[in-house]
């Protein structure tokens, strides 16, 4: 991990509350865990806490490689276990880690490239169908590269589920048939690794 320059915030953050049941009764500075972080847009995220605590605050770390989150109560009343903060910069690939915990948390809503799994050549060449390893996100094709020799795609996607077991796909147009070109996974720099033809109607 490169060592960036640190830029601690202490800050109220806005509040999201959520309807619980069950309020886990803490004292005034009394730290909380953070269950997972939901991306807004590219600055703002949500940190989702593993209980409902009255009026969290949130103090952040942040540097080139990993956004670091300290989540307390300011005790009193109350039931929230939302919190929502502003980013310095955007989370872009950034880690988010627990303080409490010392764990990287799960970050549910990122945008990032992913791996192409397969494909299926239409079209006489010039469409191509491509899986790619995630399940009910938003994928979109966000590198195209055609070459005498090859075509390079990038993909990526925003979201999705992490309990559930499939796989998304997007199509791509070409301005030329692939022919004989090798199709790369800009991801991975590899050839896809399984591409079948379907036969034009």
């Amino acid at each position: 991990m490169r060592r960036g320059t640190w830029v601690v915030a202490a800050l109220t953050a806005t509040v999201a509350a959520v309807g619980v049941t069950g309020c886990l009764t803490v004292g005034g500075g009394d730290r909380v865990s953070v269950a997972r972080v939901e991306v807004r847009d590219s600055t703002t995220i949500e940190l989702v806490l593993d209980s409902c605590v009255p009026h969290p605050e949130a103090d952040l770390a942040q540097s080139d490689d990993v956004v670091e989150v300290s989540v307390r109560s300011a005790g009193g009343s109350g039931c929230e276990q939302g919190l929502r903060v502003t980013l310095d910069a955007p989370l872009g690939e950034r880690a988010v880690v627990d303080a409490r915990r010392g764990s990287e948390l799960q970050v549910v809503g990122r945008t990032s490239a992913t791996v192409i799994t397969e494909a299926v050549v239409m079209d006489g060449g010039r469409t191509v169908l491509l899986t790619v390893a995630a399940c009910q996100a938003q994928t979109q094709v966000t590198g195209l590269v055609e070459g005498p020799d090859a075509v390079e795609v990038e993909v990526s996607v925003t979201g999705g589920s992490l309990e559930l077991e499939c796989l998304d796909a997007v199509e791509v147009s070409l301005v030329a048939p692939l022919g004989d070109r090798v199709l790369l996974d800009a991801t991975t720099g590899e050839p896809v690794p399984d591409i079948g033809f379907m036969a034009d109607s």
